[in-house]
């Protein structure tokens, strides 16, 4: 690498674990390489970055957060110092603030300073992430097949089947890129080919204990038929039990 920090292009950089460490390692790199010399990626196996760092919201309110590993960050004089332009960039950005309160048992020492994080200790490693401008990633392209061109090759192979399937995306749309990855699925779930006689919403297969059969394939198979199905499970669950509204 030359000392005007060029590199040649294209480089990309994989970081897995998108907790304090790889934030902070991205945000240095990108600081150092534009985006058009180093495209930076994260694997993260948790829903979020933060690492220990975990900060989790309330459902209701996602102001009222708890962080369930760190609470704080505590600063001795020679890491301040060295570290100043991180924590000048964090309390300038609002992400940390000053914490002068009592923490029990703690064994502070002369010159420590400690921070808290109001949006969650989360928040910093957010901060470093976002200022790492990690590359896109995609787009992705899916393509479904029909009812009976599933039923026919469900037994196959799945590697013959993607062939197939990509080879007739490709008549579609001949200029298409070759996928830097692809997957073939091999759908199981249940797929209405004929629904039940007379559309009923649902079937009681059972009054005690009350067994319900019900879906898509006892009314229509789109999105309105699945309600219809679990009104009609409704009417049923009331009229078998005597139970009405409380």
């Amino acid at each position: 690498m030359s000392a005007d920090n060029k590199m040649p292009s294209p480089h990309r950089l994989l970081i897995v674990g998108a907790g304090l460490t790889g934030s902070v390692t991205a945000s240095l790199l990108r600081r150092k390489f534009p985006k058009e010399a180093l495209n930076i990626t994260f694997w993260e196996k948790s829903r979020g970055a933060g690492g220990r760092m975990n900060t989790n919201r309330s459902a209701s309110d996602s102001r009222c957060t708890v962080d369930l590993g760190a609470q704080y960050v505590t600063a001795t004089p020679d890491y301040y110092r060295s570290h100043e332009s991180f924590y000048q960039e964090l309390i300038s950005a609002k992400v940390l603030v000053p914490f002068n309160g009592i923490i029990e048992g703690e064994n502070k020492k002369e010159g420590m300073k400690n921070f808290t994080a109001p949006s969650g200790m989360n928040s910093i490693v957010k901060n470093f992430l976002n200022s790492s401008d990690p590359e896109d990633i995609g787009p992705s392209l899916l393509a479904h097949t029909s009812v009976p061109f599933g039923i026919e090759h469900l037994e196959m192979d799945m590697n013959d089947v993607k062939e197939i399937i990509i080879s007739h995306v490709k008549q579609i749309l001949p200029d298409l890129p070759e996928p830097v990855n692809s997957r073939c699925l091999r759908w199981r779930y249940s797929q209405v080919s004929r629904g039940v006689d007379g559309s009923p919403g649902c079937i009681a297969l059972c009054n005690s204990p009350l067994l319900v059969a019900c879906g898509d394939a006892f009314s229509h198979s789109n999105f309105d038929g699945c309600i219809d199905s679990a009104m009609s499970v409704v009417d049923t669950f009331c009229k078998i039990t005597s139970v009405s509204n409380l």
